[in-house]
């Protein structure tokens, strides 16, 4: 059969050197199309399985997608798992945000590989908004810094207020919200993450009433920093004697005071440990020396429930002991005088042998 030929140009004819032209054009423009449609369809099923990921990385040269464009979306998508689908709504979110759509970690959000990871970039570049925190809703995200991303856009009651959800957040065990003030409406927001037990709210503004939401939270909440809050008064005893599963609590630049230290060493777990403690109880801890016989002898008595049973002239022989040690002890009076002073230096005294010891001073 003979082969069909293209029809000769005919240059008598004005038009026909007209279509001619417009029909290579037309060719030109549909090879292009079709040479775009195909590196773009390669380009889209870059983060597909493992597998084909290392067949198409020789033919697209290893480029990572880091617009929305470059996946491919609908029925027909090859993502089949979760993490795909946040990945993708973190990349558009974040190309619609204008500190992150030109910096050069917005690609690296194509190469992460859990939302762990993806989380971990969002809290260190401050790059969380409230409908970033929403895709985190159902995802096995454990940890998340919002300190960084509070600033005029996204006042902190933005972003806590979509952790208030029933049933989200489910895995999330690890919180900071640092270096701004929260309101009590910011603290109650916290009260429905069912996993939470790491909270660091270092210099927040607080109060021991904003530390009443936190108790929801008992059972699990084992690591808790509120330094920098000198609004914090010994009243905090009250609720955070409540949090029985604490291991760790951080107090530096609070206005919390031994004795208050003293209670809270009976009422917490024997395994919580004080990190850090204000200044004035350290430096306390430090001169227990001058304020009673830290290492008593033996022959007298250690147990301030042995007091009530010791003669008058026994009660007044230990206080010279400790009397001693600081020169502002008395040691006169009645019986009943000189028992409940001699009680009071044991009570103290044992007190804040375990506060030592819970700052690995003892």
């Amino acid at each position: 059969m003979p082969s069909k030929r293209s029809k000769p140009v005919d240059s008598s004819d004005p038009n026909s050197t007209e279509r001619h032209s417009t029909n290579k054009r037309l060719r030109l423009d549909t090879h292009a199309l079709s040479e775009k449609s195909t590196n773009n369809l390669l380009l889209r099923s870059s983060v597909t399985s493992a597998a084909s990921q290392e067949k198409r990385s020789a033919l697209e040269g290893d480029r990572i997608p880091i617009t929305l464009d470059d996946f491919p979306s609908g029925p027909d998508s090859p993502f089949e798992t979760t993490f795909d689908k946040l990945r993708l709504s973190v990349i558009a979110t974040l190309e619609r945000l204008p500190i992150a759509q030109d910096h050069p970690d917005l690609r690296k959000v194509g190469r992460l590989k859990t939302s762990e990871d993806v989380s971990k970039l969002l809290s260190t570049r401050g790059w969380w908004t409230p409908s970033l925190v929403n895709v985190f809703a159902d995802s096995p995200v454990a940890t998340m810094s919002l300190s960084s991303s509070v600033g005029s856009l996204n006042p902190p009651c933005a972003l806590t207020e979509r952790l208030f959800r029933q049933g989200k957040f489910a895995h999330l065990s690890s919180l900071c919200i640092t270096g701004t003030p929260l309101s009590h409406l910011e603290l109650a927001h916290l009260r429905l993450l069912p996993a939470l037990a790491s909270l660091n709210l270092a210099s927040t503004n607080l109060s021991p009433l904003h530390l009443l939401h936190l108790v929801t939270h008992a059972a699990s909440l084992r690591d808790l920093n509120i330094s920098s809050n000198p609004s914090i008064t010994d009243d905090a005893r009250v609720p955070l004697s409540a949090l029985t599963a604490l291991t760790s609590l951080y107090l530096r630049d609070t206005s919390i005071t031994i004795p208050c230290l003293r209670l809270l060493v009976y009422a917490l777990p024997l395994a919580c440990r004080f990190i850090t403690l204000p200044q004035g109880c350290l430096h306390y801890l430090n001169t227990r020396s001058k304020r009673y016989c830290v290492d008593i002898p033996i022959g007298y008595v250690q147990d301030p429930r042995d007091v009530p049973n010791m003669t008058l002239s026994n009660l007044k022989r230990n206080l010279e002991l400790h009397k001693a040690a600081n020169g502002d002890i008395a040691t006169g009076g009645t019986k009943t005088e000189v028992a409940e002073r001699l009680m009071g230096v044991l009570c103290g005294r044992v007190a804040d042998g375990r506060i030592a010891r819970r700052v690995g001073r003892g």
